[in-house]
């Protein structure tokens, strides 16, 4: 693969060079790498002259423009000055197995399929898995999908790695996250938008990407809003309606599953909504099902243990 990786980079060398050993360590990997700090106030030089046998670009940011931001700076930093049939976007508290990149490439050689974007399944245990287990077709651990397949997989809550994935610059032509509509959930439209209900995702279901804690360096969700949420919603319906099956009729059951885990998220920004008034926006957006709402309300299932225990 004509392949270049941009890593966003804040104030986290000691987790940036462990990933940098991660791809230092890969069985098949020639690509340029470019970080892009975003102001930090922690010194990298020092990191980066350890991994001279690497191919790296380092870029300071004038001014800190946050790490949404700066992840979409990174892209298009790369992509406007460089030729490259795909670009990464990894993250410096990330890490791959040392077969990550062999694995897409044997399954690419084996499929003769050139995807229009790599998505992987991620883990929070890194296990050093073994080349043998991908050296056949039978080892290999992937789907494809299609645009709408890939909305269920995002509303089912699939652990995929949104913010980091490998992108084919032809489909790819600019990072553009519109923060106004989506806040910091920005990511899934933009993987969607720019895909043709035709277009091939390749997924890696075996999960050789390491997703690590944001640590006290977490400020993703302090801007995000009731709204964003919804749209985003409405964004995945308007997909999915396309293509009427028997899983389109279950919809709210995952609509009112996501719902209900972004007002913890919520909770943690500077909007705070009330309760009451985030649940009725979902049921006039018809977005929530009552019954998967009162399945998963704790009051309900508290009841029910208080009736158990009583008898």
């Amino acid at each position: 693969m004509n392949l270049a990786t941009a890593i966003p980079i804040y104030n986290q060398p000691h987790l940036l060079k462990e990933c940098l050993a991660s791809l230092r360590n890969q069985i098949s990997f020639q690509s340029n790498i470019f970080l892009f700090d975003d102001a930090s106030t922690l010194e990298y030089q020092t990191v980066i002259s350890s991994f001279s046998d690497l191919k790296i670009s380092y870029k300071r940011n004038l001014s800190n423009l946050g790490a949404m931001r700066n992840m979409e700076h990174s892209f298009n930093e790369v992509r406007a000055k460089n030729d490259y049939d795909y670009l990464m976007i990894l993250h410096e508290d990330d890490l791959v197995s040392p077969i990550y990149f062999k694995a897409i490439e044997n399954i690419c050689e084996l499929t003769k399929i050139k995807p229009s974007l790599i998505l992987s399944f991620f883990s929070d245990t890194f296990k050093d898995n073994n080349y043998e287990q991908i050296s056949s077709n039978k080892g290999l651990s992937h789907k494809w999908v299609n645009k709408i397949q890939l909305v269920e997989m995002f509303l089912k809550g699939e652990p995929i790695a949104f913010g980091s994935a490998i992108y084919n610059t032809e489909v790819y032509t600019e990072y553009k996250f519109d923060f106004e509509k989506y806040g910091e959930f920005s990511d899934r439209p933009f993987l969607l938008n720019q895909l043709n209900e035709d277009d091939t995702i390749l997924i890696l279901t075996k999960p050789l990407y390491f997703l690590r804690s944001h640590l006290g360096n977490d400020d993703r969700w302090k801007l995000l809003k009731s709204i964003h949420v919804f749209n985003l919603l409405s964004l995945y319906i308007s997909i999915l309606k396309k293509e009427k099956n028997s899983w389109f009729s279950q919809y709210r059951k995952y609509t009112t599953t996501f719902i209900m885990d972004s007002y913890l998220n919520i909770k943690l920004s500077g909007e705070r909504p009330n309760f009451i008034v985030y649940i009725s926006m979902g049921f006039l957006k018809r977005q929530i099902s009552l019954k998967y709402l009162l399945l998963r309300n704790s009051f309900i299932n508290r009841f029910f243990t208080y009736l158990l225990k009583s008898s």
